[in-house]
């Protein structure tokens, strides 16, 4: 998100992708691999299928646990909130 929104850099560029994926961590060599194959691309379709027959459209779209949303950019308690009711959910 900081790469695309806040640094306004192309999401479409590789070498952006692997600059922003080693900064947090990752393996070069593992996300050029990636990037350079189609290895998650019937996991892409599958999750743009059920996005489509879920209704949603538009990003960004959170779903917690299958069955919690949080549509578009919200503030972090939103999302402290949601985590903690699916924590008090499976504790119980």
């Amino acid at each position: 998100y900081q790469v695309y929104f806040s640094d306004g850099t192309s999401i479409a560029d590789h070498d952006v992708l692997v600059n922003a994926a080693t900064d947090a961590g990752l393996a070069k060599d593992e996300i050029e691999a990636v990037l350079d194959s189609d290895k998650y691309h019937d996991d892409v379709i599958s999750d743009e299928v059920e996005a489509q027959q879920s209704g949603i459209h538009a990003a960004p779209f959170f779903v917690i646990n299958n069955k919690y949303a949080i549509s578009g950019a919200q503030p972090y308690e939103v999302f402290v909130k949601a985590l903690k009711q699916v924590q008090a959910e499976e504790e119980a």
